[in-house]
C-alpha cells in the first residue's frame, strides 16, 4: 500500500510541476497579448481573461496538491515534504 502511495505522490508531483511550466507559459502568453493589444478593448479584455484562468487554475493545482500531502501525512503514508 505504501509503494502505491509513493507512486502517486511521485506522479502527482510530476503533474504539478507540467502545470506550472504551462502557467508560466499562459503567464508569457497574457502579458504577450497585453502589449499588442494597442489599446483595443476587446483584446485586453481576452488577456485579462486568460490572466485570470491562469491565476484560478494554478491557486487549484496549489489547493489540490496541499489536500493531497496534508491527508497523505496525517495517514501516514508518505513525507509530506517528498509528495
Amino acid at each position: 500500500m505504501a509503494q502505491a502511495v509513493m507512486a502517486a505522490c511521485g506522479i502527482m508531483s510530476i503533474m504539478f510541476t507540467l502545470i506550472l511550466l504551462a502557467a508560466v507559459l499562459m503567464f508569457l502568453v497574457s502579458a504577450f497579448s497585453f502589449m499588442v493589444s494597442m489599446g483595443r478593448e476587446e483584446a485586453i479584455a481576452v488577456a485579462k481573461r486568460r490572466f485570470l484562468y491562469t491565476v484560478v487554475g494554478v491557486a487549484l493545482a496549489v489547493l489540490a496538491r496541499s489536500v493531497v500531502v496534508v491527508i497523505s501525512s496525517s495517514l501516514g503514508f508518505a513525507d509530506p515534504v517528498s509528495c
